[in-house]
């Protein structure tokens, strides 16, 4: 059997093509927030609140680009990151990088990171870049959190931009 010789045959529905429904695309919106560069990762917990949702979206498509220096202290510098969503009437949890749980509840982070830095005498820096095809579903009223912790004296320094898009 000849498959060339086989034309194609047109299915007609009997619905002229113009009259086809089509798909309304979707608005996105496409954000950047630039980390405060005066931040330094210390023994404290850090938040920093980058989207609060005042309606209904999907987030998606979220990059970073984060670098981190260790700014004070003798000793190695270890420090811990991650970009949370928070539910509307919770809080942000604690990062716990010396146990067995990191963060809890682990479906809201979106993206994590742990460095140990050498001291500030020998420059040592780190940089995450990267990206991830998770998608959110938000409510109005959640949001997305960039929180951060170190330790008390051996200290870090922090700069970088995360973006993402909002589909509504």
């Amino acid at each position: 059997m000849n498959f060339r010789a086989i034309k194609r045959q047109r299915v007609d529905s009997g619905i002229p093509s113009s009259f086809a429904p089509r798909r309304v695309a979707r608005p996105i919106e496409k954000k950047i927030w630039a980390v405060p560069i005066s931040e330094t990762i210390a023994g404290t917990q850090q938040d920093e609140t980058f989207f609060t949702c005042t309606y209904p979206v999907t987030i998606t498509g979220l990059r970073w680009d984060l670098s981190f220096l260790a700014t004070a202290g003798t000793a190695p510098a270890t420090y811990a990151w991650a970009i949370v969503r928070v539910p509307s009437g919770s809080s942000v949890e604690t990062m716990d990088y010396n146990s067995g749980t990191f963060y809890s509840d682990e479906a809201n982070v979106l993206s994590w990171g742990i460095g140990l830095l050498c001291p500030s005498d020998t420059p040592d820096t780190a940089r995450y870049t990267s990206s991830t095809k998770a998608m959110r579903k938000m409510k109005g009223g959640d949001t997305l959190h960039f929180i951060y912790v170190g330790e008390a004296t051996n200290t870090v320094g922090i700069a970088g931009g995360i973006q993402w898009f909002e589909k509504s």
